[in-house]
């Protein structure tokens, strides 16, 4: 004889009835505004919505300008913030003293074309002079306006600018060989403002800023200020051998 049986499981639920009750208060808890746009658009959306709104608040309240200000290093890195803030775009003229603050990098037969011509003219000319190379000889050339690329080690300052070398070029022929020297003095040119790289160059590194230096300019491209200039006042002495890697300057 066959018994009918009975379905013991639970009734099915309509999924779109059940809601967690800590979803419910999280809904109810939102503006109407808040929750159509996340609705809408998705979490994503509804959270750079929230960041723009709280970034919209500390603009409004002045917060970004002196934030950025007040954790400057002192010295440079707090002049030309300051400056940016209330100069409205002036140019600023460096000190010999803050030239050497920058702590400059840079390559003066590598980073200055000028200069890496007028050294092979030198060397050419060395090497077809008919003296034996026991005979010290020497050439020299003057050098003028020639423009390079300076890069500054100390944060906060210039980042990449230009620089001009005024100075003597000497190339020494010898039992060495003929080996090239430089001594003279640079200026410096920059413009300086916030320019955020675009996310790409930040993402595969050819941004050429560290994480920590591309989020300070983030930051501080959403301050009040003008761009300006900035040249030099005086000018810094500059030295490099040619088995120098980097040049002297003080």
């Amino acid at each position: 004889m066959q018994h009918a049986t009975h379905d013991q499981r639970e009734p099915r639920r309509d999924a779109s009835t059940t809601r967690a009750p800590a979803a419910e208060a999280s809904a109810r808890s939102l503006s109407p505004s808040l929750l159509a746009l996340q609705r809408s658009a998705g979490n994503q959306a509804t959270t750079a919505y929230v960041q723009r709104s709280v970034l919209d608040d500390l603009w409004n309240r002045g917060l970004f300008d002196g934030s950025m200000l007040a954790q400057a290093d002192p010295g440079l890195p707090r002049s030309l913030i300051s400056h940016y803030m209330s100069a409205a775009g002036a140019a600023y003229a460096l000190t010999r003293a803050e030239m050497i603050e920058v702590d400059a990098f840079t390559n003066v037969f590598s980073w200055f074309p000028a200069i890496a011509a007028e050294r092979n003219r030198l060397i050419a000319a060395a090497e077809a002079d008919p003296a034996p190379p026991s005979e010290f000889r020497q050439f020299t050339a003057v050098v003028s306006g020639a423009r390079g690329r300076g890069a500054a080690q100390k944060n906060q300052t210039l980042g990449n600018f230009t620089v001009t070398l005024e100075g003597t070029l000497t190339v020494t022929k010898g039992p060495t060989g003929a080996l090239a020297e430089f001594t003279g003095t640079a200026t410096y040119y920059d413009y300086w403002d916030f320019d955020p790289k675009p996310m790409a160059t930040f993402v595969d590194g050819t941004s050429g800023r560290s994480t920590a230096g591309e989020l300070k300019t983030w930051v501080g491209a959403l301050m009040e200020g003008t761009p300006f200039a900035i040249d030099s006042a005086d000018t810094v002495a500059v030295s490099q051998h040619q088995f120098d890697d980097h040049a002297a300057i003080t």
